[in-house]
């Protein structure tokens, strides 16, 4: 696994409409945490699955996987956890670059679909 690496006016302004989108302070602090810790902890996104896997930043060695809405810490049991956060910003930074790399080839395939006859 890698740091992903992260685009600051690009991550500032994600992270400025996620901040929006949630407003609550649980996970404005989480988001901050995510935005501070992601450079430097391995990391991975599966697009196929919509997964996080991530490094422990407290445990080293110990790895963390989360899918936005659950997530394996500790801390998982909460509603925002830094690594939800972290998904969140992932997923929108790769929205962003390429949005149909985040669909499921049946969701491409249903999409073409129904935009195959538009004008």
């Amino acid at each position: 696994m890698n740091s992903i690496t992260l685009d600051p006016i690009l991550t500032q302004t994600i992270r400025i409409s996620l901040d929006i989108a949630h407003s609550s302070p649980q996970f404005s602090t989480a988001l901050d945490k995510a935005v501070r810790n992601l450079p430097t902890a391995a990391a991975h996104f599966d697009p196929a699955t919509h997964t996080l896997t991530i490094g422990s930043v407290s445990e080293p060695g110990v790895l963390r996987t989360t899918d936005g809405a659950d997530c394996d810490c500790p801390g998982g049991r909460h509603a925002h956890c830094w690594h939800r956060a972290a998904w969140s910003l992932i997923v929108a930074l790769e929205a962003i670059r390429d949005p149909f790399a985040l669909l499921t080839p049946t969701a491409y395939a249903l999409d073409s679909d129904v935009y195959a006859d538009a004008p």
